[in-house]
């Protein structure tokens, strides 16, 4: 009796397994290189080598994973990616898009832009390559941010804004992405769940950029 339960308890742990790897969502990724962002060299050093590493990502086909914040486990999540990148490059952050955004708030000069529904408003004046994005609203979560992304500057090709961070749908030129990746920077339609909340520099970055 207890042989024939543990046979069926690894027949069924294997058939999960094999369901989730044939379920599994491929990584479909898009990519730039820092030639084809506008201005690019023109970016503080230490936002150049942040964006170069972030791009460094993209090209790694790496899908989106939730709970994951490590290349090694093939895919990340949007705050995960954001820890990852921050802390490969000596800027430890907090793990969730929230924490993130808290950190963000009181250690930077973030601006604040719910209510707003375009890049063209002056409240997007002092966006620049390297600040750090954030959302709610766009997960069944209750949380003061639900989404983080970096802020990589205009596409010399299509003159649109992009970013970069994790996502699943989304997208990068019509492209829907489904990974870690360039992306569109839009900002949500008035009546959406989703709301923009605003921007700010990544604490420690700028401060370092600015002693150069």
């Amino acid at each position: 009796m207890k042989l024939n339960i543990f046979i069926r308890s690894v027949f069924v742990i294997v058939l999960m397994c094999l369901h989730n790897i044939m379920f599994a969502q491929l990584a479909v990724v898009s990519s730039l290189s820092t030639a084809d962002l506008k201005d690019f060299d023109k970016n503080p050093p230490e936002v150049k080598k942040l964006i170069s590493a972030a791009l460094e990502l993209t090209r790694q086909n790496l899908a989106y994973k939730y709970g994951s914040n490590h290349p090694k486990n093939k895919g990340m999540d949007c705050s995960g990616t954001i820890q990852y990148l921050l802390g490969s490059n000596g800027l430890p952050a907090p793990r969730q898009a929230d924490q993130q955004y808290v950190w963000t708030k009181k250690n930077s000069d973030f601006i604040a832009t719910t209510g707003i529904y375009s890049l063209d408003d002056k409240k997007f004046a002092n966006l620049k390559p390297g600040d750090l994005l954030f959302w709610n609203g766009t997960y069944n979560v209750k949380r003061l941010a639900s989404h983080s992304m970096l802020y990589l500057g205009i596409e010399k090709k299509t003159n649109k804004h992009v970013m970069f961070g994790a996502s699943s749908g989304r997208r990068h030129n019509r492209k829907k992405i489904h990974g870690v990746s360039v992306f569109n920077f839009v900002l949500p339609k008035k009546g959406k769940k989703a709301k923009f909340l605003g921007y700010g520099p990544v604490p420690g970055l700028i401060s370092k950029a600015s002693n150069n």
